[in-house]
Parts: structure tokens; sequence; C-alpha cells
């Protein structure tokens, strides 16, 4: 109906809504640096006219529809896919640099000086067989040797143990944010129920969400209820509504083959393989037998059974000085598969070094094996790649090839570096504060709700006058 009271009616709604603005700018400007919040809009609507026939319609003012966010569903997923591809990367990144520390060729004191050392060592042994003093730096040299292997075995080992830790830990983030959310969807449920949007929880939900995506990578579906369903690893259910499924990682030793020296990731009793994410990295680190720690430690055990079963052939194949022949020169390896950490000097040549056999005829004065032991050094007796190379062109293969897969996952850290900081920039230009749009708003609000108290007054006046006339 046209009456003042509806007049005045209205002015109160334009002044409720325009202080509504204000303070949701205020709200908005309170929380310029708040991690993960989203800018918030208080969003407009005319009031439901009324009817004058034959005349039209007449407005009855403004209503508030709602408070939203300012978010964009599309660059949430990207910016999440480039997290999550981003994790992975990193987690890669950091093993392989770990590696090539453990490692620590090429160096001047490292395994591959010890190997030569010990060649040049057997090349004296040549020059001097009788010499007392050459054969105990013999038997130091391939002490010193089988040391390297121990050093370098017990750093991948430990390097190991490091992943398995940094794994357990992530999977217990993993498992806390999925509480986060489950809970979250829950608080959204209840407040969502009939009566808008519960912006600041939906904001807690997705700064989780976006963690989620760095650790463990997976996706989401938001349903109708306002609650999102988190699934992981092409399809397995983390979060759906307020239950959240527990994340969990087992360690399995050599007795299971299906799983050998590995960790093994199970959600609701499935086997969970990550998508991306940091934990994809580091399983990618602990389990791939292709480079990272298992493949360079199955590169060094070769190299050790390779050295040990090429020495002790040759070795067996001369006398001492004793006259005796037939001995190893290493204690022999039965398999390859830890040779590294069981690469020792034979106690029979550990305890007495005229046993090292230098002739191959009895005679104390020949040297024939003990040049046949210095020539090994160049022999192509090791197989890299398809290719026969020597002892120290399959080390030099093994740092060349972490090296190359150590800088290639650095411009992939790099790459896609750049594309999540695109993304993420992008991102907050659409869902973040700015300051200076924020005053603009709220000079545009100030004026309207100025506008809509002057209204009020004109109203009040109008109703005075009226009652004024209305009381003679």
């Amino acid at each position: 109906m046209i009456s003042l009271q509806a007049s005045l009616t209205m002015a109160a709604r334009a002044l409720q809504a325009q202080q509504a603005a204000i303070q949701t700018t205020g709200h908005n400007v309170a929380n310029a640096n708040t991690p993960g919040f989203t800018r918030q809009r208080v969003d407009f609507t005319p009031a439901v006219s009324y009817a004058l026939v034959p005349a039209g319609s007449l407005g009855t003012g403004v209503d508030i529809k709602d408070v939203s966010r300012i978010r964009d569903l599309l660059l949430d997923s990207q910016y999440r896919d480039a997290q999550q591809a981003l994790g992975r990367h990193e987690a890669e990144e950091a093993t392989l640099a770990q590696i090539e520390t453990v490692v620590g060729e090429p160096s001047d004191n490292g395994l591959g000086a010890s190997m030569s050392a010990l060649f040049a060592a057997f090349q004296d042994l040549a020059n001097n067989p009788t010499d007392l003093a050459v054969r105990s730096v013999v038997r130091d040299k391939a002490q010193a040797l089988a040391d390297q292997f121990l050093r370098l075995d017990a750093g991948i080992e430990n390097l190991k143990t490091s992943l398995n830790n940094e794994i357990m830990s992530v999977v217990k983030q993993v498992n806390g944010l999925a509480e986060q959310v489950a809970d979250l969807n829950r608080q959204i449920g209840m407040s969502e129920a009939g009566i808008g949007s519960a912006n600041d929880l939906r904001d807690q939900r997705d700064q989780a969400l976006d963690e989620i995506s760095k650790l463990v990578g997976g996706s989401l579906i938001e349903e109708n209820n306002g609650q999102v369903r988190v699934t992981v690893g092409g399809g397995l259910t983390l979060v759906d509504g307020s239950t959240a499924v527990s994340l969990t990682a087992q360690i399995v030793n050599q007795a299971d083959p299906n799983y050998p020296d590995s960790v093994r990731l199970s959600l609701g009793g499935n086997s969970l393989t990550p998508g991306g994410g940091r934990l994809a990295g580091l399983l990618n680190s602990r389990n791939s037998t292709d480079g990272f720690v298992k493949g360079v430690q199955s590169q060094l055990d070769a190299l050790a059974k390779g050295l040990v079963d090429t020495i002790n052939t040759a070795h067996q194949a001369g006398f001492g000085l004793d006259g005796v022949n037939g001995r190893n020169f290493f204690t022999p390896i039965a398999v390859t598969a830890g040779a590294a950490r069981s690469i020792a000097v034979d106690s029979t040549i550990k305890g007495d070094v005229r046993k090292i056999a230098a002739s191959d005829n009895g005679d104390p004065g020949d040297n024939k094996t003990a040049l046949d032991l210095a020539d090994l050094q160049n022999g192509s007796v090791m197989t890299l790649s398809g290719q026969s190379v020597t002892f120290g062109g399959y080390l030099s293969g093994l740092v060349s090839d972490l090296a190359e897969q150590e800088a290639g996952a650095k411009r992939a850290v790099s790459l896609q570096t750049t594309m999540a900081d695109s993304v993420s920039g992008r991102r907050d230009q659409s869902s973040g504060v700015s300051l200076d749009e924020e005053m603009t708003n709220l000079m545009l609000f100030q004026k309207a709700y100025e506008a809509s108290a002057h209204f009020a007054s004109v109203v009040n006046d109008l109703l005075g006058t009226l009652m004024s006339q209305l009381g003679r």
C-alpha cells in the first residue's frame, strides 16, 4: 500500500542494508592480512513491489539477499592442482639432494678415490711383491674401501629411516586435517540450515583443503547441503560429510614379496597410492627402485659385489709368500642385495699380509697376480645401461645419473613454483582483500546510508506535518 508508514519502513530497510554493507566492508578490512580469508560482499535485491493496477507496481526498497564470498571455484581447483604437483616435486628434489650429499662424488676422499687407491696399492705390490710394508698398505686400502661402502650404505639407510619418519608425520597431518574438514562440514551444515552461508567457516575449510591438496593431492565435490566429499588416490574417500576416514602407513620389510623394503599406505582398508602431493613424492623417493634411495643402494650393492667377486677371482689364482693359493681377498658375498654393507677384507688377509697373493707360480719374487689385480681397474667388468664399463666408469655413471635426475627435479620444482605462484596471484586478486577497493566501497555505502537517513528524516517530517494537521 502507499503510505508514509510504508515509506518509513522502506527507509529503515535501506539503513539496515547499508549498515550491513558497511559492517561487511569493515570485516574485510580487519581481515586483510588474515591467511585464508576470502573477501565478502553483501548482495542486495529489490524488495517485493506493490502492485498498482492499472498503474503498474511500486517499489518498496531493498532487501539483503545474502552475504557471499567472492570465490572462483575454477581458480581454487587450479591452485590445488598446482600445489599438489609442487608438493610432490619438492619432496623428490629434497631427497635427491640428500642422496647426492651422502654419495659425495666426485671427491678426493670418497668411494672413487678409495677404489683408485686400492688399485694403486696393487700396482705398488707388483713393483715390490715381497715388501711387507707395501702389503700392509694394500690391506689398509682394502679396509678403507670397505669402510667407504659401509659409510654409504649407512647413509642410505639413515635416509630411508628419515623418509619413513617423514611419511608418518605427513600421514598424521593429513588425518588431522581430514578430521578438521569433517568437523567444519558438520558446523557448516548446521549453520547454513536455511539461513545463508557460513562464510568464515567455509574459509577455514578451504584453507584445510588447500593443505590436504599439497600433502596428499585428491579432489573434492561439494554436496547440496554445503558439505564436501574429499577423495584421494583415484577415488578413495578421505572425508564424507562429517566423517573422516583414517589414513595409515605401514613399514614393510623384505618378508613381504609384494612390497619389499617399502612403506605402504592404507585408507579404509584399501591400498592407497597418492596421485600427487608431498606424500606422493616421499613415497616415490622411498619405494621406487628407479633412482632415489633404493635405486642408488642397489647400484652400490652391485658395485660392491662386482668388486668382491672380480678381485677374489684374480686373487685366488695367485700365491702368497707362504706358497699357498686359492685364497679370497675379500670375504665372499653370496647375493647382491646388501653387498655394500657386507663387504669386508677376508680375515686371513687381515691377520697376515704375507698371505696376499702377488705371484702366479709360487715364486715370491713373481708379480703376475699383483699386475692382474692392478689391471682390474681398467677392465670392463661391470654392466651399466647395457654397456660394459670399468668399476670407475660404473661409479661415474651412477653419479652422473643421480646428478641428471636431481637437476631435472630442480627444473620441475622451478617450473611448478612459477605456475603455482601465478595461480596463487590470480586467486588472491580474485578473492583477496584490496584495501583501495574497500575504501572506495566504504565511501559508496556511507553516501547511501546518509541518503537513506535523510530520506527517513524527510518522511518523519511529513508524518509530523500530517499529525499536526489532523490534530487541529
